[in-house]
């Protein structure tokens, strides 16, 4: 809904200055409002302010922030944070690579997609 991901965002930056523990649940549900709102790139901030804040990012979270660039059709960030899923050792599953391939073919880049259904179908994404 419009204007959802700001009010969204006014409670994070509430929480920050009040010194509230946020925790994966909080950020989740903000970065998903972010980017069902279109603002993939707070989205984008919000999980950066996630890992800066020490919170550990779950496969839901990674999830989220993956469908967060498809939307925004950011490719090249959308397999980074894949790759930074991969180095935390967490579960891919198919949302998470169905978001990334998705990532890929919005921005043309056919190559990539074909390489992640090919990681999929030889089980390599996990």
């Amino acid at each position: 809904k419009d204007g959802e991901w700001e009010k969204a965002l006014v409670l994070i930056g509430a929480m920050t200055q009040g010194k509230v523990q946020m925790d994966k649940v909080t950020f989740s549900a903000a970065i998903s409002t972010c980017a069902n709102g279109g603002e993939w790139l707070k989205a984008i901030q919000l999980i950066r302010l996630m890992t800066q804040g020490k919170v550990r990012m779950d496969a839901i979270a990674y999830n989220t922030a993956i469908s967060a660039c498809e939307k925004g059709g950011d490719w090249e960030k959308a397999l980074g944070i894949l790759g930074d899923m991969l180095k935390a050792r967490l579960e891919i599953c198919t949302i998470t690579c169905n978001a990334a391939i998705s990532a890929c073919e919005k921005c043309g880049e056919w190559a990539k997609a074909l390489e992640l259904i090919g990681a999929m179908v030889h089980g390599k994404t996990q």
